[in-house]
């Protein structure tokens, strides 16, 4: 993980990604699922479930019940967790629960049931990491030229980062889903996917690769929703800083180096606004001269 992600990225991911399953079915992810009416908050009272969330709770449309979960690795005690937490959710909501658990990464094989008896519980595996990203991304590129990408191909944008790739690199994958997001009809739907997109890219990518894509498409709003929501460390010390670190990433990997006085002029600045304009400098400036001579413009 990049070391300017804040520890609490991933329940920021959840957050903008949970925004892009409403109103949709979950088609992107191979499975048949009627369409999400809503999102459900996912704590629960009991003490010995606080201590261990969970990642999507969703009402569908004919009334049941789907529990959503992204792991990046196989771990036989969490079926037990997802276990408990299900016979938790029947119990208060007392409504039919289906489970599914997406499996990033290499991850290719998995359990999915627990037999205990009288009890006996099945969840449905999906592997994103086998499903083909390229041909994925043909599709939406051409759909993309067609001019038929609509709001609801946001969540498929997203979980585009996440599948295999041969034909590109992983960082060539992410910055064909930006440009993909930047063609969305909407604003709304446009800055939530890309800030998805960046999320869950960042378990995949160096420091340096993530900066670089401040360089890719129109992505400042993402970035901005990422810094206001504490995303880049230095919120304890304000804003301001986590726009300061964008601007210095974005630097950093457009050109071979960034002279220490430079850095420092970058890191001194607090106006929100000035660092804004600073960034789309550093986004669309032809050399880093061209930057230093716009600082004041």
């Amino acid at each position: 993980m990049p070391s300017d992600v804040a520890p609490q990225a991933h329940d920021i991911v959840l957050k903008h990604l949970s925004q892009l399953f409403v109103g949709r079915t979950l088609e992107p992810l191979g499975l048949d699922t009627p369409v999400v009416s809503a999102a459900v908050p996912t704590e629960l009272p009991e003490v010995s479930v606080r201590a261990h969330t969970v990642d999507y709770l969703f009402e569908l449309a004919d009334g049941t019940m789907l529990h959503l979960e992204f792991q990046s690795g196989r771990h036989a005690a969490e079926l037990i967790r997802f276990l408990v937490y299900d016979a938790l959710v029947f119990q208060r909501h007392r409504r039919q629960v289906r489970t599914a658990v997406v499996y990033t990464g290499r991850v290719r094989r998995a359990d999915d049931r627990v037999a205990a008896g009288s009890l006996q519980y099945q969840v449905e595996n999906v592997y994103l990491g086998a499903m083909d990203g390229d041909a994925a991304l043909a599709d939406l590129e051409r759909r993309r030229r067609e001019g038929a990408l609509w709001r609801e191909d946001a969540l498929a944008i997203a979980l585009t980062v996440l599948k295999r790739f041969t034909g590109r690199t992983r960082l060539e994958a992410v910055g064909a889903a930006m440009h993909m997001a930047a063609a969305l009809p909407d604003e709304q739907s446009r800055t939530e996917c890309q800030a998805s997109v960046l999320g869950l890219a960042q378990q995949y990518l160096s420091q340096s690769q993530f900066g670089a894509l401040a360089g890719v498409g129109d992505v400042s709003k993402a970035l901005d929703r990422m810094i206001e929501e504490g995303w880049i460390r230095g919120r304890a010390e304000g804003k301001a800083e986590g726009k300061a670190e964008a601007v210095l990433l974005a630097l950093r990997e457009r050109f071979d180096s960034v002279p220490a006085p430079l850095v420092a002029r970058v890191s001194r600045q607090r106006d929100g606004d000035v660092l804004e304009r600073w960034l789309a400098l550093a986004i669309k400036a032809p050399s880093l001269q061209a930057f230093e001579r716009g600082l004041d413009g």
